[in-house]
């Protein structure tokens, strides 16, 4: 049981810590793609806007989380449930992301947090809010692949 136990701490250590060289979930797309379209530069295409990265739907409707609003160009699909079922602090991993990278000023302070500016001067890459929103879709998914083979294993007391 130490052992099965141990072996899943290590994968999620790996898993959560490493979150940025884990393989991008191959998204699909119901609008845009990876490469700009009508000559618009890659920062303009992948550029995430002060509201949020959301799901389809309007008000009290049920959203549809198998998709995501990414901006104006890209609307991402196929996006298994499964991997909604991964929840830090009561959301998503998915929902954190969409909610973060995104345009932010911070009321008293005025400081500006802009995921674009770090994209492209950080990571040098304008894609960067997508691709990490596909890397969290598949540390989601592993991640619960690895909690539910704990699901089925039966511990015994210690003495026994």
């Amino acid at each position: 049981e130490f052992h099965v136990l141990a072996d899943a701490g290590r994968k999620l250590g790996e898993l959560h810590t490493g979150y940025e060289d884990v393989h991008e979930y191959p998204i699909s797309f119901e609008e845009g793609g990876w490469e700009p379209a009508n000559g618009m530069s890659p920062e303009a295409w992948f550029r995430v806007e002060e509201h949020p990265m959301r799901h389809p739907g309007k008000g009290r409707q049920k959203k549809d989380q198998s998709k995501i609003i990414y901006n104006g160009q890209i609307t991402v699909q196929n996006i298994p449930e499964k991997a909604y079922d991964y929840v830090v602090n009561g959301k998503s991993a998915i929902a954190w992301v969409m909610e973060r990278q995104r345009i932010k000023t911070d009321k008293k302070s005025g400081i500006v947090n802009d995921a674009n500016r770090f994209a492209v001067e950080t990571m040098q890459d304008p894609a960067y809010p997508l691709r990490l929103l596909a890397k969290v879709i598949t540390v989601s998914l592993e991640t619960v692949g690895v909690v539910d083979t704990l699901r089925d294993i039966t511990f015994q007391e210690a003495g026994q």
